[in-house]
């Protein structure tokens, strides 16, 4: 009877040591799981921003559709510039007066409707487009006049000769330029890693040029779910709590149309996820992460 009773007696407190280590480990083990789960997603949303800020660069508004976005990653082209001399900021600003000097003259002769409107600087393309135009001019003409005014303006540092200024565009897959790998998975991107196949959200305010935004975003739920359901419902709570990276879902009418209170504030639902950009307010695409 006594050994009966001592066995139970260890089995006892077996068993309260293992709950004891379990409360212990299980937020150490979700927590190392987490961790590593949500590196990967990050990644995963750092490279859409890649590629949508490609997109932008090259049609002046983000992709609507991951449809969109994944076609251009895979068929779009990007040009490399290889640059022999750089123009210095005083020959910069020498093309900027010869360019606006010239659509004066040229406005001279245009009805007003047709007039083009002086420029307030240049960029470096701009810039380069102007000089390139003035070379090949003296070139064909050989009148060298204004390329020996620039070429004075050339600063200590410019050591070659302005002859030497070329620009020599080599076209490269976008998907070699944006991941260094043209077997990168794109099909997966708008997918949620551990998320048994869930997809990321992505989204674009519709605008293009400098009004346009664009956001993605994974929910927290899809990429831990399946660790530890206890130790994944008490991190929820608690980046709610403590507004962590979180997300607004905004209630909508059946039109469509964000429902308000009595006080006429927006009424939304927090929901914990990892999100890049947002499509309301310009944050320059960071993630709620940083």
């Amino acid at each position: 009877m006594k050994n009966v009773l001592k066995v139970i007696l260890l089995a006892i407190i077996a068993g309260l040591v293992y709950i004891c280590v379990r409360s212990i480990m299980n937020p150490i083990e979700f927590k190392e799981v987490k961790e590593d789960r949500e590196e990967v997603v990050i990644k995963r949303l750092v490279d859409i921003k890649k590629a949508q800020e490609e997109y932008y660069s090259q049609n002046n508004r983000y992709a609507d559709d991951f449809e969109s976005l994944t076609e251009f990653i895979k068929t779009g082209k990007k040009g490399i510039v290889k640059k022999i001399y750089e123009l210095s900021d005083e020959q910069q600003g020498y093309l900027l007066t010869y360019a606006n000097d010239y659509i004066k003259k040229d406005n001279k002769k245009k009805r007003r409707s047709e007039q083009r409107e002086e420029f307030h600087n240049l960029t470096t393309n701009q810039s380069d487009s102007v000089f390139l135009t003035i070379l090949a001019q003296a070139i064909e003409k050989d009148e060298w006049k204004v390329f020996n005014e620039i070429e004075k303006k050339k600063s200590p540092h410019q050591t070659l000769s302005l002859k030497e200024f070329s620009r020599d565009t080599t076209w490269v897959n976008i998907i070699d330029t944006l991941y260094h790998d043209s077997n990168y998975p794109v099909d997966s991107l708008e997918f949620i890693p551990f998320g048994n196949g869930e997809k990321i959200v992505m989204e674009t305010n519709g605008r293009s040029g400098t009004g346009a935004l664009f956001e993605a975003y994974a929910d927290t739920k899809f990429y831990l779910e399946g660790i530890n359901q206890q130790e994944l419902d008490n991190y929820l709570l608690e980046v709610k709590k403590n507004n962590r990276p979180v997300r607004k879902e905004y209630h909508k009418d059946a039109d469509g149309n964000t429902l308000r209170d009595t006080e006429g504030k927006e009424i939304f639902d927090v929901v914990p996820c990892l999100k890049i950009g947002d499509k309301k307010v310009p944050n320059k695409n960071i993630g709620n992460w940083e």
